[in-house]
């Protein structure tokens, strides 16, 4: 933080000055800072007492850098916020800043905004972070000051690059000092303790959490605190529940790293902060002579992080099983999302009506977050597929939600998989591939958005590349849902491996998903279990019902290609169809 005194900072914009020119003096005593800038059609000033004219002139170039990125031109309301309230910051009124007068001069509220049933101010300061982190996780600031907006109030904070917060003596260990814990998922990667005597382990130690930083930040739900702000914790003891305070995240994850001899171990542990319990843990042991330390660095971080923060991790998990119960309305916008994944992991139809009544709320609140559509364009894929609400038109619905997340941030994973999910169900199979390609480039580590394109691909007629990449999931992350095995169990059927199909169909444990007696069904009828696989039968018609309707159209609907339906019809005819 910087702590100088207040001095005036006068702003012209001049019509005829060259792009980029700055100009800046100091004059004894009040010191004013000058500063032209050109901008079309636009003159006038401002003035403002800011932390140090230099300083001003910093934050003003940062809010500019800030502005000019793409997460902020494409919501307008966040830029409207992070303008307001670096304004009064350097007006010199940031004490006085709180939600209520947000909500008035940002958001259009009146007199009578009451923060306790209008969440506005606290969610979009949420996304404010967010994008904040985000951005300069990823590296994408450049200049020497960052702009953040610590949790517990809305007042904006200017510091350098690296600069680790102020502390004085020791840390206390009563938690009463420290603010409350966010209620959103943000997560805080310690350094890694090198325990070999070699300095040659710093090197992998730092590298490895730098690449877990930045691997979480591409999940967009999460809240990634930057890799300055942890640094002062290298080589010393930590007290999780005291770090998670001081940097205002629920979640630590931490580590160690050790070389010998040809050897190096690596051990992880993700921690909730909240209580000190430890939510997951493993232990790494590889051989440095079969691998470059770059290649080791990258296959660990792909491992951790799938275990950690995609969508069937130990974080949403958790997470999922404390929101369960709370009515949609008071839903956070990622509790939300996680109902959606909830449905993905059931397919019962009372999920999907909580899961879709929760977002529709949610894209109230937060407009501007592809995540939110991206997961209704979904749901309305699937309703399109099983009939939930009889609407008409949810296949071109869910193309126009798709295209809306895709809109809203283009590099997002989930909404290149949406985009993925509803070409297939409007039977276009190579924006299905090319989409589904997007998605797993864009966050190669989510194991939830990796194994659905993943699946998609593959019945789009690149069966040996989803396997392919299906395989490697299963090293990442075993716990995705079993509906996931699908496209595998298909693949062996269509090649007349009925045993090895009818094994893997056995590992279906979604009960309500109708891909399971169908698959079962066709695989016992072509083995010649007629009496176990009239029950499936039985099964199929009571889950979805659009299938005794028109056993071949609902066939052709989920596959492309003549001779999947040919032989799927077969052997449900072998069933008794």
């Amino acid at each position: 933080m910087f702590t100088t005194g207040f001095y005036s900072l006068h702003v012209d914009r001049l019509v005829n000055r060259p792009v980029g020119a700055r100009y800046c003096h100091v004059n004894a005593g009040w010191r004013w800072v000058n500063i032209y800038r050109m901008s079309e059609n636009q003159t006038g000033s401002e003035e403002w007492p800011v932390a140090g004219g230099a300083v001003a002139i910093q934050v003003f170039d940062e809010l500019n850098s800030l502005l000019r990125h793409e997460k902020f031109t494409k919501a307008p309301r966040i830029s409207r916020f992070l303008k307001f309230v670096i304004n009064e910051e350097l007006a010199g009124r940031g004490a006085r800043i709180n939600g209520t007068q947000i909500a008035i001069e940002v958001y259009d509220r009146d007199q009578t905004f009451d923060p306790k049933t209008d969440p506005i101010v606290r969610v979009e300061a949420q996304r404010l972070r967010r994008i904040l982190d985000k951005y300069y996780a990823g590296g994408g600031n450049q200049g020497k000051i960052q702009i953040t907006i610590p949790k517990g109030g809305y007042r904006p904070s200017f510091r350098q690059p690296g600069q680790e917060p102020d502390s004085a003596g020791g840390v206390s260990t009563d938690l009463s000092l420290y603010p409350e814990l966010p209620n959103n998922p943000v997560i805080a990667v310690l350094p890694f303790r090198n325990l070999a005597e070699a300095p040659g382990g710093d090197y992998f130690s730092v590298g490895f959490a730098g690449s877990l930083v930045t691997a979480l930040t591409r999940f967009e739900v999460l809240e990634v605190i930057a890799q300055q702000s942890t640094a002062k914790y290298a080589g010393s003891a930590v007290d999780i529940r005291v770090a998670g305070r001081e940097l205002g995240a629920r979640f630590i994850l931490e580590g160690t790293v050790q070389r010998d001899r040809g050897r190096i171990r690596v051990t992880v542990s993700l921690s909730d902060s909240e209580d000190g319990t430890q939510l997951w843990g493993e232990a790494y042991d590889r051989d440095l002579n079969t691998h470059q330390l770059f290649e080791l660095e990258d296959l660990l971080t792909s491992a951790v992080i799938a275990r950690v923060g995609d969508a069937f991790g130990a974080i949403p998990r958790l997470l999922a099983k404390e929101a369960r119960g709370k009515p949609a309305e008071s839903l956070e916008t990622y509790e939300a999302i996680q109902r959606f994944f909830s449905y993905m992991g059931s397919f019962r139809e009372e999920d999907y009506l909580e899961a879709r009544n929760a977002l529709e709320i949610a894209i109230k609140k937060e407009p501007d977050f592809a995540p939110v559509w991206s997961s209704l364009s979904i749901l309305c894929c699937i309703d399109f597929m099983r009939g939930y609400t009889g609407k008409q038109g949810m296949d071109r619905y869910s193309w126009e939600l798709a295209n809306r997340a895709v809109s809203l941030d283009a590099g997002s994973s989930s909404a290149h998989l949406a985009r993925c999910v509803s070409a297939y169900v409007n039977k276009n199979r190579e924006t299905v591939i090319s989409e589904g390609e997007k998605a797993i480039a864009l966050n190669p580590n989510a194991v939830a958005v990796v194994s659905f394109a993943a699946n998609l691909i593959g019945l789009a007629g690149e069966m040996e590349r989803g396997i392919s990449i299906l395989e490697e999931v299963d090293k990442l992350n075993p716990f995705y849902p079993s509906w996931l095995l699908g496209l595998r169990c298909l693949d062996y059927y269509m090649k007349g491996r009925y045993e090895a199909a009818l094994k893997l169909a056995g590992r279906f444990t979604h009960d309500s998903w109708s891909g399971k007696p169908l698959y079962t069904a066709a695989i016992l009828g072509q083995l010649g279990k007629s009496k176990l696989a009239g029950q499936q039968l039985v099964n199929l018609k009571r889950l979805d019902p659009g299938f005794s309707e028109d056993p071949e159209a609902y066939l052709r609907q989920r596959y492309f290609f003549d001779d999947q339906v040919e032989k799927m019809l077969d052997g449900l005819v072998k069933a008794g169809l």
